[in-house]
């Protein structure tokens, strides 16, 4: 029993490490995202003459 749990253990810490991992990888693209949004946002006086 405890070389189940051990490994299940493993797994968690495993599970755990990827999932910070995806967050900071998320982190970045909402960032990049955000940055390329904000530099197509046309300016107001672009706007007006449309």
């Amino acid at each position: 029993m405890a070389t189940v749990l051990d490994r299940m253990a493993g797994d968690l810490v495993w599970a755990y490490a990827e999932l910070v991992g995806t967050r900071d990888q998320n982190a970045q693209i909402k960032d990049a995202l955000r940055r390329r949004q904000s530099r197509q946002v046309p300016s107001s006086p672009e706007m007006a003459s449309r």
